[in-house]
């Protein structure tokens, strides 16, 4: 399984691109899966990245770590991909994500997603 994260550098006042890559790595450190570090620009890249890895055709776990809107368009990105699954790590301003799918802890432990 291949692991993607998706950033989006906006998100949660834009504290993504330089406190997510740290986690992610530690959490790698001692897996032998692959993963990639993908930072969005624009307003849907995160869909088209997305794709993109899915369309590579092995398994593949796209997380969104963003804002809802990251989410939207992670999951738009590999609708359709039987080898894609989604993964999030909410770090929008607002999180409702987490309001409505479980706590803080569920979703910021990458160990425990993974």
């Amino acid at each position: 399984m291949r692991y993607v994260f998706i950033i989006n550098p906006t998100a949660g006042k834009g504290k993504g691109p330089e406190s997510l890559p740290p986690i992610i790595k530690k959490a790698f450190e001692k897996r032998e899966e692959d993963y990639k570090i993908i930072i969005t620009e624009n307003a849907g890249d995160a869909e088209v990245a997305a794709k993109n890895e899915a369309k590579v055709g092995d398994e593949v776990c796209i997380f969104a770590c963003g804002g809802e809107g990251t989410c939207f368009e992670s999951v738009s990105g590999i609708v359709g991909f039987e080898n894609g699954t989604l993964g999030v790590l909410p770090c929008g301003s607002a999180n409702d994500f987490l309001k409505f799918f479980g706590g803080k802890d569920e979703f910021l432990n990458l160990d425990n997603q993974l």
